[in-house]
């Protein structure tokens, strides 16, 4: 008798859970049932006090012990975590998603009590239908802020440091390192460790996503890696594209050491690779074309690989994929801007109107990089700007009723899905005339 009255008391609180009223009401009878009240449905009706009539009556309710009181009607005893596990109705889980909306956006504005805003009391009640302002609207531009030491990006998540670890260990046991790199900004996806971690070993570079770069760039990219002393693989993951030149490496690769091991009087055994590089370069997709079947986790996002996993290419290579590695400080946040804006960072690591609008100067500082700018302003309606903050802003007032982070994603999501067309974001001249004015090497 009493679980059917309880899960009738359930279903009100799915119909009643619209209503204030109902609600304190309903949790006011939750409390009285929990207390053991006299208003709870009577189990021993028809008992006498004599003892006749079926067996003693039950003691009071204060000398009964206490029973435990099911989840469903005590919303009070549980965390947001177990709501979430459990999966309550909106009535009950209310509490649980207010106390998580108001953690996850402490910039809401907020009223002041008694005693607060000079003594006045209570501030203006925000107006019903009318959305607060941004607190983002309005800010100074970018190039300042970075111009006085301030960091536009910064990611480095606790996986990254753990793969960073094991893949040191592994790297002593491998005789050929892939390095693969994203063909939109390959000086800006070396990673400065890299090569004193592969000293001594064979290094082949791979530059993935050729797909999404000019033949122009690409023929000027290959000439400068050519002149800095490393040929270039150019690979496209999704397609396929270069994944039979890129095993003709691999092998020769592993003839080079089981050569090297006869020499020294070892038994010859299959070549042991690895592939590293960024987050979100295309790794595991190049491992999948090379093995031809879906092996290794793949997406378009970074952070996905979290494990270094061991694949058998054919029986003379075995190929390690590992987690992207970042380096720990982004010191050059021109370049951090660069990989957040090819999606090689987290989302949560910057803001996408600020990646947006560096992305936008980079553009209009490339020789090549009018055209896509000027399909870019025709597709977001901007007809006048000066700044790449200017740009984001005329968008967002153009389509966005002037949220500048939306306008940013728009940007960013135009030109990773290859709208603006095919174009680099670095200069294979700037690049070359670095490596010549410095230490050289790739």
């Amino acid at each position: 008798m009493r679980g059917g009255w309880a899960l009738c008391v359930v279903a009100a609180c799915h119909t009643l859970s619209r209503s204030p009223c109902a609600r304190r009401c309903l949790c006011i009878r939750f409390a009285s049932l929990r207390r053991g009240s006299p208003s709870a449905p009577p189990s021993h009706a028809g008992r006498r006090a004599d003892g006749a009539g079926g067996g003693a009556l039950p003691p009071p309710a204060s000398q009964r012990p206490r029973r435990a009181v099911p989840w469903c009607i005590a919303p009070w005893r549980h965390t947001e975590e177990s709501q979430r596990t459990l999966r309550l109705p909106p009535l009950l889980a209310c509490r649980g998603r207010r106390a998580a909306r108001s953690r996850r956006f402490p910039s809401r504005p907020r009223r002041l009590g008694a005693g607060e805003n000079g003594g006045v009391g209570r501030g203006p009640r925000r107006q019903c239908g009318r959305r607060p302002p941004s607190p983002r609207r309005g800010r100074p531009p970018w190039s300042p802020f970075l111009s006085q030491g301030g960091r536009l990006v910064q990611w480095y998540p606790g996986h990254i440091a753990r793969a960073e670890r094991r893949l040191k260990e592994a790297l002593a046991r491998v005789d050929v390192v892939l390095e693969a790199r994203d063909a939109r900004c390959p000086a800006a996806c070396a990673h400065p460790a890299v090569p004193a971690w592969t000293a001594g070993k064979a290094r082949v570079l791979v530059l993935n996503r050729v797909d999404q770069v000019s033949a122009a760039d690409r023929a000027e990219w290959d000439a400068a890696f050519r002149e800095a002393g490393a040929v270039p693989i150019w690979t496209d993951g999704q397609r396929g594209v270069g994944a039979a030149e890129l095993a003709a490496a691999c092998a020769a690769a592993a003839a080079t050491a089981n050569a090297a091991r006869e020499r020294r009087g070892l038994t010859p055994r299959p070549a042991r690779a690895v592939v590293v590089g960024l987050p979100n370069v295309g790794k595991s997709a190049l491992i999948n074309r090379l093995l031809g079947k879906a092996i290794a986790q793949s997406a378009p996002r970074p952070g996905v690989t979290r494990d270094l996993r061991w694949c058998r290419i054919g029986g003379d290579l075995d190929l390690l994929d590992a987690p992207g590695v970042m380096p720990p400080a982004l010191s050059d946040q021109a370049a951090a801007a660069k990989l957040a804006a090819c999606n090689l960072i987290g989302e949560a690591a910057f803001l996408p109107s600020a990646v947006a609008a560096s992305l936008v100067e980079s553009l209009a500082a490339l020789p090549r990089g009018k055209k896509p700018l000027a399909k870019l302003a025709e597709r977001l309606r901007v007809k006048a700007w000066t700044t790449g903050d200017d740009f984001v802003a005329e968008a967002a007032s153009a389509l966005f009723q002037g949220d500048l982070e939306q306008a940013g994603n728009r940007v960013l999501k135009d030109y990773r899905k290859g709208y603006l067309g095919a174009v680099a974001l670095e200069s294979a001249a700037v690049w070359a005339a670095k490596q010549k004015g410095g230490k050289g090497g790739w």
